[in-house]
């Protein structure tokens, strides 16, 4: 009813897992067989090591701590956001002060330390991040503490980001702070050659690894659909990336690997309504 007499719909382009209704019964087949005059077109999945790339399997990654596959999925580093808020300041009185980030994002990479790149005011610096309930010193509260390589300045109340490189290694209890401190100045250490490694700048550099399967062109004119190869551009949030062109009226159809994402089905619907009808 909607996809036919309000809209107007003549072609239809679905992602390969693209699945509605009750308990997800209703799949292309089945709406093929609703509406038959209806072209759909279903865009194949994004692959890398034989599996399908979605942002589920990047969170999950994420959320054990291999920020390395998640990245070679993602093109680009997972990334924290936040302000840097007022802590305990514990830091600071063995060496290593830390900027206590709030946060933002829902998915919470797995704990343990980290080498990242920490970007404030438009400038990028190397950090060693501790994520998790510091078992040494509290046990307790989740919080995410950056310790700023080669860095002096008040960083309180701005916002930051986070670049997860790699992880270093698992969070732990030491018997004390003289064994904390210890560990860190290794850490820091360690965080130093992860971060000197040519492979992480040519990462940073490239922001994508992946070559996606052919995009799908729609051509409302005609109402066909073809393929063709996408170009090397990154891929930015959002379920869709589509170009319109006035004299065409085509749009083309590509892939998300955010893990902001909430959902993975992908679905254009093509129609002959302008959108100033559909209110």
């Amino acid at each position: 009813e909607y996809l036919d007499r309000r809209l107007g719909a003549r072609v239809l382009v679905v992602g390969y897992d693209f699945r509605f209704g009750s308990m997800r019964g209703g799949d292309a087949a089945r709406l093929h067989q609703w509406l038959p005059n209806l072209h759909i077109c279903e865009v194949a999945p994004l692959t890398h090591g034989d599996e399908p790339v979605s942002s589920s399997r990047i969170r999950k990654l994420v959320a054990a701590g291999n920020v390395q596959a998640a990245a070679e999925l993602l093109g680009h580093p997972h990334r924290i956001t936040g302000p840097v808020q007022l802590g305990d300041q514990r830091g600071r009185t063995i060496g290593f002060p830390t900027a206590n980030v709030a946060m933002q994002e829902e998915l919470r990479p797995g704990t343990g330390v980290y080498a990242a790149h920490f970007e404030v005011d438009g400038a990028t610096h190397l950090a060693a991040v501790n994520i998790g309930t510091r078992p040494t010193v509290d046990g307790t509260r989740f919080s995410v503490e950056a310790h700023l390589l080669d860095f002096a300045g008040d960083l309180y109340g701005k916002q930051v980001g986070l670049d997860l490189i790699a992880r270093v290694r698992d969070e732990q209890r030491f018997a004390g702070l003289d064994a904390l401190k210890a560990q860190i100045a290794l850490d820091v250490d360690a965080v130093r050659r992860v971060l000197a490694q040519p492979a992480t700048a040519a990462l940073l550099r490239s922001r994508v690894v992946l070559q996606a399967p052919p995009m799908v062109t729609v051509d409302t004119s005609t109402s066909s659909v073809v393929q063709r190869p996408e170009p090397e551009l990154p891929v930015k949030c959002g379920s869709l990336a589509m170009l319109a062109s006035t004299r065409s009226r085509g749009c083309m159809v590509t892939h998300c690997r955010s893990t902001r994402c909430s959902s993975s089905p992908l679905a254009l619907i093509v129609s002959s309504t302008p959108a100033s009808d559909l209110r």
